[in-house]
């Protein structure tokens, strides 16, 4: 069995992965609260609109910095999955906030919860929601994503084996 491409690899997925990306995003918002709360004391006699804005930043921060550097968040990382372009590698801060900065739309818990990302990404040919589309980025398993890019060893932590259920695709020596 041959190697596929990230996009090949994106377009034969099915719900599993919807399901993954909406642990992720549930985990991730969490994460982001407890930043915005510890930020709280800040916030003391401003205007609401600086508020908002400031958890915003915090929340556009959060996901551009870490999948820009790494291709994962605290909640991707726990799902096993992967923000990647379709070389394969991370993407990078440019593709990261603009991934991250309509995020705040399609994945507000306050507007229909993460329902039109989830909506959009499942009917896409490459599971991509609307971010994905306009940055050029893919979200994979990580287990299918091939051993040999070198920017997974950054991101290859001891923690939780959330694709358990099934058998990688892909691997560095061909599939399994």
């Amino acid at each position: 069995m041959r190697e596929f491409s990230i996009p090949e690899l994106a377009s034969r997925y099915r719900s599993g992965l919807m399901l993954r990306r909406g642990v992720a995003a549930s985990v991730d918002f969490v994460v982001v609260f407890l930043l915005a709360a510890a930020a709280a004391p800040l916030a003391v006699d401003r205007p609401l609109w600086a508020v908002v804005l400031g958890v915003a930043l915090i929340w556009i921060g959060y996901h551009a910095i870490l999948e820009a550097l790494t291709g994962v968040t605290i909640g991707k990382w726990l799902a096993g999955i992967r923000v990647a372009t379709a070389d394969g590698d991370p993407p990078g801060f440019r593709r990261a906030a603009v991934r991250s900065a309509l995020r705040i739309v399609e994945v507000n818990p306050i507007l229909l919860a993460g329902l039109p990302a989830g909506f959009v990404a499942d009917r896409s040919e490459f599971k991509q929601r609307l971010g994905d589309k306009l940055a050029g980025t893919f979200v994979v398993k990580y287990r299918d994503l091939s051993r040999s890019l070198p920017w997974l060893r950054i991101s290859r932590l001891p923690g939780p084996h959330a694709n358990f259920l099934e058998r990688p695709l892909i691997t560095s020596r061909g599939a399994l």
